[in-house]
């Protein structure tokens, strides 16, 4: 990980935009297509809710790692991105199964 060397952030940082752009490009178009027509609305409002709370408790968990770690941003804070990243890997298999 980024915490363990003194590479530069720039290219993860990119490769992370490209990966949020195209995993947005692919779950919006897709509620018409796995939601039965009269929810599509409700399917729609409780996606932007989730996304919404994460956005909110997000930072609150990343400032109080921060906080925890005597204000140093690396390791705590990336390990904490990178677990986020792995839970996210597994949920996804879990549901293709």
């Amino acid at each position: 990980t980024m915490a363990l060397s003194d590479s530069s952030p720039i290219a993860p940082m990119v490769g992370q935009g490209i990966a949020y752009s195209l995993y947005a490009s692919v779950l919006w178009p897709s509620v018409p297509l796995t939601v039965a027509k009269q929810f599509t609305g409700t399917a729609f409002g409780v996606i932007t809710s989730i996304q919404n709370i994460g956005l909110a408790i997000f930072p609150l968990i990343v400032a109080a790692v921060y906080n925890a770690s005597g204000g140093k941003y690396i390791p705590n804070v990336e390990f904490f991105f990178v677990s986020c990243a792995v839970a996210g890997v597994v949920v996804g298999i879990i549901m293709i199964r």
